[in-house]
Order: C-alpha cells, then sequence, then structure tokens
C-alpha cells in the first residue's frame, strides 16, 4: 500500500508533532504516520474535492476518523494554525514554491518542520531555501521504481547562503554519504556524460556541466563532504 517514498519521508517527520499533508492525494502519508505514531493528529489536505473523497474513504477503512481530518485548502489557505510540520510532495518545484511563497514567511515561522518533495530538479528548491535564507535539517535519496527522489526538510532558522556544490548535490546527503547517495552521484554523473558525449561545442553551457560533473565527483567522497 506504501510507496518507498512515502515511507521515507514519513519517517523524517519529527515525533509529536501535528501534520498537515498538502495535495494529499490518497492520505496514504497522514495514515502511515498515525499508524507509525509519528504524529497524533493530522489534516490531509487538497485543492481538489475527487482526491479528499478518496482520501476520506482510506481514512474510514483505517479506522483514523479521530485523528485524520480531510481538509479542501488551496496550499495552506485553510491549515488550521496548530499544524507544526507541513509535507508538501508530489509536485513539481514551481507549484511547491507557489504554495509556500502564497503562505508567506510569518505563516511559514509559525511551522517547526517543513518538508518538500519535488518531482525534479531539487536543486532549485535548494535555491529557493538559501536565497531565504532557511536552514536544511535533513536530506533523504529514495531510490523507488527506477526513480530518484530527494526529500528536503527544512525550517526558517536563519542560514548563510549554501554554496554551489551544496546546492546541486545537497549539504546534508554529502556528509551522510549513504550508498544510495553514492548511487545517485554515479546516475547524475553518467546523465552529465551522456548530454556531453552529444554536445560538440565548448562554450559556457559546456563549461557549466563540466563544473557540475566535478562537483558530483568531488561529493561522493567523505572528505570532500566536510570541507
Amino acid at each position: 500500500m506504501y510507496s518507498l517514498r512515502i515511507q521515507r519521508i514519513a519517517n523524517m517527520i519529527h515525533a509529536g508533532m501535528v501534520l498537515a499533508d498538502i495535495g494529499t492525494d490518497h492520505a496514504f502519508l497522514p495514515i502511515l504516520a498515525i499508524k507509525e505514531k509519528k504524529v497524533q493528529k493530522a489534516y490531509a489536505c487538497d485543492i481538489a474535492k475527487g482526491p479528499l473523497e478518496v482520501a476520506k474513504k482510506n481514512i474510514q477503512a483505517e479506522g483514523l476518523d479521530n485523528n485524520i481530518t480531510t481538509i479542501l485548502s488551496n496550499g495552506l489557505d485553510a491549515v488550521p494554525m496548530d499544524t507544526d510540520v507541513v509535507v508538501i510532495a508530489g509536485m513539481g518545484f514551481f507549484t511547491a514554491r507557489d504554495i509556500l511563497e502564497k503562505a508567506g514567511q510569518q505563516r511559514l515561522q509559525h511551522l517547526k518542520q517543513i518538508i518538500v518533495e519535488v518531482n525534479r530538479k531539487p536543486q532549485l528548491l535548494r535555491a529557493w531555501i538559501s536565497m531565504n535564507h532557511y536552514t536544511i535539517i535533513d536530506e533523504q535519496i529514495i531510490h523507488d521504481r527506477d526513480f530518484y527522489y530527494v526529500a528536503i526538510s527544512f525550517t526558517t532558522e536563519y542560514h548563510q547562503d549554501y554554496s554551489d556544490q551544496q546546492l546541486l548535490c545537497g549539504p546534508i546527503l554529502m556528509h551522510t554519504q549513504t550508498q544510495e547517495y553514492q548511487d545517485y552521484c554515479d546516475h547524475e554523473i553518467s546523465f552529465i556524460d551522456a548530454i556531453l558525449s552529444k554536445y560538440p561545442r565548448d562554450d559556457m553551457h559546456r563549461q557549466t556541466l563540466l563544473v557540475q560533473k566535478e562537483y558530483w565527483q568531488q561529493a561522493k567522497t567523505v572528505d570532500s563532504a566536510f570541507n
């Protein structure tokens, strides 16, 4: 029932918080978080009535009506203020960014934890976090169904700008150096090599790709992670 992606995101949630899952779809994440006692209370939120009806049926089937409330909400608009952690997963970066920016800095500062997993280019999310001087506290590489997902947990606590390598490769991931991360680095290097093999021009784009390849190669070593 629960994909590895959902399980790993649920594991990132700090225990004892009130969860709001934005774009909940089938409500699998809040259901799992409640069942594993990560949280005692959750809101399953979606902008569309259809997914919320499916979510309600799944919640009722698990007997969790008293623990999970479904809410029709455009982003965080109708999310109750007792929410401690917000999860935005399975969306594109620009959609996730718009949800966060629409909520506003004051609303985000009220949260203890924000977890975002975007479908592609997690470096764009890290760049947005860096631009706002927020702090990345956890990152997870998730290899599920032949696709790599990157889930990023952060707070609004002040942090200086992250470096270009940290934005691309992940400041926490470079420290943890799991086998999954090593494989992810190899995957990114192979992807860049494939582009370079078909890109004959020696221009700024090629130079950027070469720099990114070097970043990924460095990120695989423990020493570079602590520089």
